[in-house]
């Protein structure tokens, strides 16, 4: 039985601030991960053209300045030869922004919709026995991107390109974490977190299990893993940008409630090569 929790030291506007904060910002600047200076959003170029890996959000903007801040937005990514992805939440103003991205070319996916979640720091779920989730270093993680990439079924290349955005570190008050998930010795799934101690969270990162150990509560203990971390951590909650088509509905059973809902409407890269590297 799941206990639901409400994080007991941070108010609902905090949360809505760190789940779409966090979205944009967490790893430190360097060659995999520059953000750009234009006002009234948050920008990031991250280390691909992947759109997912270039992110615009906390849109905060006069109606009458929105479209020149859009068409402003567009040019940046698109002389860096990147897509991008525009997030939208209640938070997002102006309130017609989702049209105004639309008019512009940008696409909405409701397969790339978004819950932004919260639980508190006290797991109220058991894990399956003989799950083995152990906390490792970066070059540990690293030796096992094959498992990063086939749990999500996405390019090696790519996974090798946030390994090196890892390795950079994260902006100053927070810091990354790693786990892999074993099975009789073999590495099956992994995870990441991010704790942001300013705002007194635990990010959930990337996390996934190879497609053949999936049903058998590798991903739950992942979760597990990283709330008794937060804990650990002094953290006041745990919070997660969980897509509603997979790991939402999971994180609902284990005692996560939504605290926003997030959208994400698209742009796809102006061609296929490769952008150059942001500039630290």
């Amino acid at each position: 039985m799941v206990t639901r929790r409400t994080p007991p030291d941070l108010e609902q506007a905090d949360l809505e601030e760190a789940v779409e904060a966090l979205l944009l910002r967490g790893p430190a600047p360097s060659s995999f991960m520059r953000y750009l200076d234009i006002d009234g959003v948050a920008a990031s170029m991250g280390p691909s053209s992947v759109p997912n890996d270039n992110r615009v959000g906390l849109t905060d903007v006069a109606p009458e300045h929105a479209d020149a801040l859009i068409v402003r937005v567009m040019a940046a990514y698109r002389d860096d030869g990147r897509g991008v992805s525009w997030i939208v939440t209640p938070r997002s103003r102006p309130a017609d922004l989702p049209r105004r991205l639309e008019e512009h070319g940008f696409v909405h996916a409701a397969t790339d919709d978004m819950a932004g979640m919260a639980s508190a720091v006290v797991a109220t779920f058991d894990v399956p026995r003989g799950s083995d989730v152990r906390v490792v270093d970066l070059a540990e993680l690293r030796r096992h991107v094959h498992v990063m990439a086939a749990g999500f079924g996405t390019a090696m290349t790519r996974f090798l390109g946030i390994l090196d955005m890892y390795e950079a570190g994260a902006l100053p008050g927070s810091a990354f974490g790693y786990y892999l998930a074993y099975v009789d010795g073999a590495v099956v799934g992994y995870a990441t977190s991010l704790i942001d101690h300013e705002r007194g969270v635990l990010l959930l990162g990337g996390s996934a299990v190879l497609p053949a150990h999936r049903g058998h509560g590798h991903y739950r203990a992942l979760v597990r893993a990283r709330i008794d971390d937060a804990r650990r951590s002094g953290a006041a909650a745990v919070v997660v940008q969980a897509r509603r088509t997979t790991s939402a509905p999971i994180l609902a059973r284990l005692g996560f409630h939504e605290v926003l809902p997030i959208r994400t409407f698209g742009l796809a890269p102006p061609d296929r090569a490769e952008p150059r590297s942001p500039r630290p």
